[in-house]
């Protein structure tokens, strides 16, 4: 059984979610204190109970697995503090998925709403690039001989794009799960499309980092 949130806490919690996912297509500094304002409210309802639906939770495992790929590259880093520090920067990638089990506490339409909101906002961020180069594709093939990536939104952050993106991805593959059994077959087809089309960008972007 779900726990009921406090009446004055529900719209803190929807507002500062709603304003950390648009936070992602905005500047940094918007990003940072709109996930502040997001864990504390969500440290104000915190219980046990949200444990144990965070134990069941398989969005919010795949969001904590982030986390797991600069913290095992540590493995092989021969400098100690460069990779605490990257380790300080990548740490809301794990705080995040826990203090984010309180909107398992809303209802299915909320969640639904919030997620389909951002996978939209991910998908014109990406169709942004592809409208880019089909006005100059030769200059930007040219840049991408040199290591250069597609033009972005952002300001340009493609890294902070990456992230959104493969959020988005997350997302669409747990709407995906949760209604595969009573969706007809044409959303299945198009729930399919957007995610390959999701995952392509999201590794594209992500390979041009490494």
């Amino acid at each position: 059984m779900k726990a009921v949130l406090p009446a004055y806490i529900k719209p803190a919690l929807m507002v500062s979610a709603i304003l950390m996912l648009a936070a992602f297509f905005m500047g940094r500094a918007a990003l940072s204190i709109t996930m502040a304002l997001f864990v504390m409210a969500s440290a104000v309802c915190f219980n046990k109970e949200d444990w144990q639906v965070f134990r069941k939770a398989r969005f919010l495992h795949m969001m904590a697995l982030l986390f797991l790929i600069p913290f095992v590259s540590g493995l092989w880093s021969g400098d100690f503090n460069s990779w605490m520090g990257m380790i300080q920067v990548k740490l809301p990638l794990l705080i995040l998925p826990v203090c984010a089990v309180v909107l398992y506490r809303f209802s299915v339409k909320d969640f639904q709403y919030v997620s389909l909101a951002f996978i939209a906002a991910a998908v014109l961020a990406c169709c942004y690039s592809l409208w880019q180069y089909s006005f100059q594709p030769v200059a930007i093939q040219q840049t991408y001989l040199k290591a250069k990536v597609l033009p972005v939104p952002l300001s340009g952050d493609h890294i902070r794009l990456a992230w959104a993106v493969l959020i988005a991805y997350l997302l669409l593959f747990e709407l995906l799960l949760a209604k595969f059994k009573s969706i007809s077959y044409k959303w299945k087809a198009a729930a399919i499309t957007g995610l390959v089309f999701l995952q392509c960008t999201c590794t594209s972007f992500l390979l041009k980092q490494v």
